[in-house]
């Protein structure tokens, strides 16, 4: 019966409360991406130019294809269009809740 009980609540949360509880600050994902990103990224409603065929933000976080598991791997490996930026995992996990803040229903 205590499984029971402490499965309850876990199989009852939805999946956004169960994020919530592994996502970052969004509010520093926010000011790490504005040292580290916003040279190429557009951020919120910056008119700053960004490097062509780079997608703003705002774009990423509404792509429905786009997850916190899929950012997480993407941001931990290196790619050949992004600078090589070593992120911790407090960095990411920060930078996943930013992007995913700016998601419009």
């Amino acid at each position: 019966m205590l499984k029971r009980t402490f499965l309850l609540p876990l199989l009852l949360a939805s999946p956004a409360a169960v994020a919530q509880t592994v996502s970052g600050d969004p509010w520093a994902g926010e000011r790490l991406a504005a040292q580290q990103c916003a040279e190429c990224h557009l951020m919120g409603g910056t008119a700053r130019a960004t490097v062509a065929g780079v997608p703003a933000f705002q774009s990423v976080a509404n792509d429905p294809n786009v997850t916190e598991l899929g950012l997480r791997a993407f941001l931990s490996t290196p790619h050949h269009r992004m600078p090589d930026i070593v992120l911790s995992r407090r960095e990411i996990n920060d930078l996943i809740a930013y992007i995913l803040s700016l998601k419009t229903p």
